[in-house]
């Protein structure tokens, strides 16, 4: 009997959290246009890739991959990876780029040109506090980001004098999706 009363006491109370609403999906849909001002920290490995020639670079090519999460206040919560290239031999940037997904699942396609002061990346790039600063275009993606184009700067230094290197980034931007039927 006494379980009885209890779930009639539950009943109720079920009833009354089913009728409200669900957490809502905030997803915009084209034409849009916002600001993009995110600030995230990327873990970072490197890698050779022995390959003469790789992305049109001389020699054996250095490959760092980051991985990292963020938060914008238009994109919200999000997740990021970059792979940047250079030649080992005369330091000369090769293509960088990667994406960013959103808490939904959309995809944004980004392209980077880094600048490092100095003739290029040395082979034993990066080193403890390197400051890197450079332009970002962001080139579509899937979801809300289909079609979406745009351009900023990034700022970003390098700590490898922790057990995992990271790199401390500010990404300042513009992104635009006019989509026609």
């Amino acid at each position: 009997m006494e379980t009885l009363l209890k779930l009639l006491l539950v009943i109720p109370i079920v009833l009354m959290l089913t009728g409200c609403p669900g957490p809502e999906i905030i997803s915009e849909s084209p034409p849009y246009a916002f600001t993009l001002n995110a600030d995230f920290n990327t873990t970072f490995y490197k890698s050779m890739l022995w390959e003469d020639g790789y992305a049109g670079l001389k020699g054996p090519v250095c490959q760092l991959i980051q991985k990292g999460s963020g938060m914008d206040e238009e994109i919200g919560n999000f997740r990021i990876e970059l792979v940047c290239c250079w030649s080992s031999v005369d330091g000369t940037p090769g293509s960088s780029g990667g994406y960013i997904t959103d808490g939904h699942g959309g995809t944004l396609y980004i392209e980077c040109e880094e600048e490092l002061s100095g003739s290029g990346f040395p082979s034993d790039y990066p080193n403890n506090q390197t400051v890197i600063n450079g332009k970002i275009q962001f080139t579509g993606g899937t979801g809300r980001f289909e079609g979406a184009t745009g351009d900023g700067v990034m700022a970003c230094t390098v700590n490898t004098g922790v057990s995992e290197a990271t790199m401390a980034h500010h990404w300042e931007g513009s992104i635009k999706c006019i989509k026609e039927d």
